[in-house]
């Protein structure tokens, strides 16, 4: 009482055909992510160049309202020294 325990010819095709449709997505999906890893990368480059010249703009916007508080300042006392010159004569 031998039972033939393998495949039938059919069978194993039908496997390796399922292999096969397996690998050519395997395939497809690796050039996919390879694709959009290269596009995600230079978009990013974008992002981070933007980025960084608004960071140099908010700074120079800072740097001169800083120097118009200090200009403001300067003339705010000299104005008031001033006055204080004219009040005591």
């Amino acid at each position: 009482m031998s039972e033939d325990r393998g495949m039938s010819d059919d069978q194993i095709e039908r496997v390796f055909g399922a292999l096969s449709r397996i690998e050519t997505k395997t395939d497809s999906n690796i050039a996919w992510m390879r694709d959009h890893a290269e596009s995600t990368k230079a978009a990013f480059a974008e992002v981070g160049e933007k980025i960084e010249k608004i960071q140099i703009a908010h700074a120079r916007q800072k740097g001169v309202i800083a120097a118009l508080t200090g200009v403001g300042s300067v003339l705010g006392a000299g104005i008031g020294y001033a006055i204080d010159l004219f009040k005591s004569h």
